[in-house]
């Protein structure tokens, strides 16, 4: 599935079938109900309900629902969207 350019850098997660929360209804304040069963998590965040920040060590790019790991020569503060990489010699 192809998103609208609008929603370019979100994270979609799919919500569980038969979950306790209504169709979506709640996305945390950190995402947007896109479907009766589609949470869009704004970058930074991410889970079913877009409840959890990404922590230092790890970043969250749009399009995936998990946090990435942040590679070698990159730091990746908290709340990150991308790695940043590290000056020459630290």
């Amino acid at each position: 599935m192809r998103l609208p350019s609008i929603l370019a850098g979100l994270t979609i997660t799919l919500l569980a079938e038969g979950s306790s929360r209504a169709a979506c209804g709640d996305c945390s304040d950190n995402g947007l109900c896109i479907g009766a069963s589609y949470c869009s998590c704004f970058t930074g965040w991410y889970g079913t309900w877009c409840e959890s920040s990404c922590s230092a060590g790890y970043y969250c790019p749009g399009g995936t629902s998990d946090p990435q790991t942040c590679s070698a020569g990159y730091y990746c503060p908290g709340d990150a969207s991308s790695p940043v990489a590290c000056s020459a010699g630290t």
